[in-house]
């Protein structure tokens, strides 16, 4: 897999109580992996105290990164968890259509990506680590 030379970063959360805290702690986390995987961070693409649950609000930084990734601004893209991506079914298809259109490595900060999760379920194995290619 090729290092991203400008990788995105998508934070999200639903109800920002902590003024940013929550937030800020992913932007760090993000950082943090990309870092240890030698990408470099293009931009941070955030929706703070925005819903991913009703797919009639729009994620305004959600929308413009899925724009940027398809007309090639960024070769990468980070994100802190999948509830923190994409709730809809819909919006983790259009995501899936362009990383594998255009062949855009990715990786996630917690939980498991999918692959991960049918082998566990699979074989009884916990599989999860952080840092792996999501799809």
């Amino acid at each position: 897999m090729r290092l991203p030379s400008s990788a995105a970063v998508y934070v999200r959360q639903s109800l920002d109580r902590a003024e940013g805290a929550s937030i800020q702690r992913q932007i760090e986390d993000t950082q943090k992996l990309a870092h240890s995987l030698g990408w470099t961070i293009g931009e941070v693409y955030e929706d703070n105290d925005v819903s991913a649950y009703n797919r009639r609000k729009k994620r305004p930084s959600w929308t413009r990164m899925l724009d940027d990734l398809r007309s090639g601004k960024h070769d990468g893209v980070i994100f802190y968890d999948l509830d923190r991506m994409a709730r809809q079914p819909r919006d983790l298809e259009d995501l899936i259509d362009i990383l594998e259109q255009h062949k855009i490595p990715n990786s996630i900060v917690t939980g498991e990506s999918e692959s991960e999760y049918r082998r566990r379920n699979l074989d009884g194995s916990n599989a999860g680590q952080h840092g792996k290619q999501v799809f």
